[in-house]
């Protein structure tokens, strides 16, 4: 299945918390109709993209100054298609979520989302939550900016960064500059006293990155406290691809890259690991590279379960990184699927599984909602006989954080609430979590995401 095919199945509804007031915004296709959108907007507004398949074409940057989300509505045969003449399409000053986007950078377009949400009125620095999730950025070359430069999501040296970056289901792509400074996501570190990090949490999953000059992604956390705090990355099914230059660097980080394929960049090592950053590397494919890691200074990284081998995409060299039958890594994820982005396992059903309605001869677990959400979002579960169920909130370390349900039902639908603390009621951190639900021999688990 090709990426055009993948890319439209799934519809999750990515909402910051809404106001009493707030409300869904329907926007149609034709020149500059988000930015009026925007204009009329307040906090916590969604705005939908309604056109099938239409062009939205913003002739300036738009610049986020309330929190939003920006997604396609629910039911579109084509994704609707973002241009943009500006040399950025978004400067981030707020909390933003995007769903369902072609983001086309038509080959002149210099940067995707520029992180810039400046200082707290303390002095202390501010930091925005970017949720994305089924998007596509492609085709930046940085023709029409000042210093000939792509990336699809920056934050440079002298801005704030991001609380939480949480991306899946999402592709970048055909970031070739003509001075080759092309990246997906660049996040860097301010230097400056107290060190402001380019990210306090990183979380990257179902995603593939392909044809980009420099590297897909170049990530620089929170330098150690004296409590050892660092900033956190957790990359899981992620298809690394085709890449002129190294695929990956991350500084002062610690967490977690599983499940994941890094191949054909013949001429660079896989992963630059500097400066403090601890990593556990496992069940991943590391193929056509000079060396699957390049360790500097007092970095770290433990492996488990890697492989080395062809992966055998379908036409990797065109893009298409289908995994054949053969595929040595179709059944090598720690999770007993495939690595790399699982949209491109031929018999994955785990996208088509989350549009079937409920049956009532089956025990079933709903995605939460809202989701993300603060402070508190519901989970409805289904069962069809009458049962012992138990819903388990997990973190991604495995840690159980609480227990929502656990005692007999019947036969029925139900929901339960979760308010984003743990069972002794203390605040649970922004980021991702798990539930679980298990009854009568029936486990199900979903993930969910807690933002501040």
């Amino acid at each position: 299945m090709k990426v055009k095919q993948l890319m439209y199945v799934v519809a999750i509804a990515l909402i910051f918390v809404q106001g009493v007031n707030a409300a869904d915004i329907q926007v149609q296709a034709g020149a500059d109709q988000i930015s009026a959108a925007l204009a009329g907007a307040a906090d916590g507004d969604v705005l939908i993209l309604a056109t099938d398949g239409g062009e939205y074409t913003e002739s300036a940057t738009l610049t986020i100054e309330i929190d939003i989300s920006i997604k396609a509505a629910d039911g579109l045969a084509t994704m609707p298609v973002w241009k943009t003449a500006g040399e950025t399409f978004i400067i981030l000053k707020h909390n933003l979520s995007l769903a369902g986007i072609d983001f086309d950078g038509q080959n002149t377009t210099g940067k995707g989302i520029f992180n810039d949400p400046g200082l707290n009125a303390d002095g202390t620095f501010a930091f925005n939550n970017l949720i994305i999730n089924n998007c596509i950025f492609h085709d930046f070359d940085g023709t029409n900016t000042s210093r000939g430069e792509s990336r699809i999501i920056h934050v440079d040296d002298g801005e704030t960064g991001f609380q939480l970056l949480h991306i899946e289901n999402s592709v970048f792509k055909n970031v070739m500059p003509a001075d080759n400074n092309g990246y997906g996501i660049w996040v860097e570190r301010d230097g400056g006293v107290p060190a402001n990090p380019g990210a306090l949490a990183v979380e990257i999953a179902n995603c593939t990155f392909t044809n980009i000059s420099a590297r897909a992604l170049r990530l620089e956390g929170f330098v150690a406290d004296s409590a050892g705090t660092k900033s956190t990355l957790l990359l899981d099914h992620v298809t690394i691809a085709n890449m002129a230059g190294q695929p990956m660097r991350i500084d002062n980080m610690a967490g977690t890259i599983s499940n994941s394929i890094i191949a054909n960049s013949p001429d660079e090592e896989g992963i630059r690991a500097d400066a403090g950053t601890q990593l556990v590397v496992s069940y991943s494919d590391f193929f056509n590279l000079t060396a699957n890691f390049d360790i500097r200074g007092a970095a770290a990284i433990t492996e488990d379960g890697n492989l080395a081998v062809d992966p055998l995409f379908t036409d990797g060299a065109n893009g298409d990184f289908t995994l054949t039958a053969g595929s040595p890594v179709l059944t090598a994820a720690s999770d007993g699927k495939a690595m790399g982005d699982l949209r491109w396992d031929p018999s994955s059903t785990a996208v088509e599984q989350l549009e079937t309605g409920f049956n009532p001869d089956q025990f079933r677990l709903e995605a939460n909602y809202p989701n993300p959400f603060n402070p508190e979002t519901s989970i409805q579960f289904h069962l069809s006989k009458r049962s012992m169920v138990r819903i388990t909130i997990y973190n991604l370390a495995g840690q159980k954080v609480a227990t929502l349900t656990d005692g007999s039902r019947n036969a029925g639908s139900f929901e339960t609430k979760w308010n984003g603390r743990y069972a002794d009621g203390t605040e649970a951190a922004a980021g991702l979590y798990l539930y679980r639900m298990e009854a009568d021999g029936f486990s199900q688990t979903c993930k969910m995401m807690l933002v501040k």
